[in-house]
């Protein structure tokens, strides 16, 4: 099982609804003017949803099926390969390395990772 992180994942996710914020005082800008945000950010509430949406759209176009029982897993039953995604980490498990190594390297085209390699743990489990 292979372990990857989202770098700044809530950065990636694109607003859906119009936000506005305002400068903090102190900071120099043109006054009465606020500005729209175009992707969310930290401190944003729907920004954990809406990370998530995009991750699961990038997951979908790499040929994988969200679970209807769990939407944080995600199955390529072609290859075997289910991959696991909770807010910014990610789990990749299947038989086939060199298919794991592919999906790593798409999803690293779109998103700044880190690869954490092979991981032996997962919340409430140790795996052998």
């Amino acid at each position: 099982m292979e372990q990857m992180d989202v770098v700044t994942a809530f950065l990636y996710g694109l607003i859906d609804k119009d936000v506005y914020v305002e400068y903090l005082t102190g900071c120099e800008h043109p006054k009465d003017k606020v500005y729209k945000l175009k992707k969310a950010l930290y401190g944003l509430k729907q920004s954990p949803r809406l990370s998530y949406q995009t991750i699961s759209k990038t997951l979908e176009a790499l040929g994988f099926v969200r679970s209807i029982h769990d939407h944080s897993l995600f199955l390529n039953k072609i290859k075997e390969t289910y991959t696991t995604l909770y807010v910014d980490n990610m789990k990749i498990l299947g038989p086939n390395m060199e298919f794991i190594d592919l999906i790593k390297k798409q999803l690293a085209i779109s998103y700044k990772m880190t690869d954490l390699g092979p991981s032996a743990m997962y919340p409430g489990m140790e795996i052998s």
